[in-house]
């Protein structure tokens, strides 16, 4: 009886220590922050240009 409720304890310890050490990434007030560069902090965003074909410089026709 004491080992399947040390087992229980160890597997919540985990779950808790595992939610514990991504919580910080979790309530930051912009996800997926990179690294600092310049005193910035940039967005990890991969897609943010919109596409725009009349207004780009390689579509447009001079």
């Amino acid at each position: 009886m004491n080992t399947a409720v040390a087992a229980r304890f160890a597997s919540f310890m985990l779950v808790v220590v595992t939610l514990l050490g991504s919580a910080p990434a979790a309530t930051a007030d912009t996800p997926f922050t990179r690294a600092k560069a310049k005193g910035q902090r940039y967005t990890h965003r991969p897609y943010y240009k919109a596409y725009r074909a009349n207004k780009s410089s390689w579509f447009s026709k001079k």
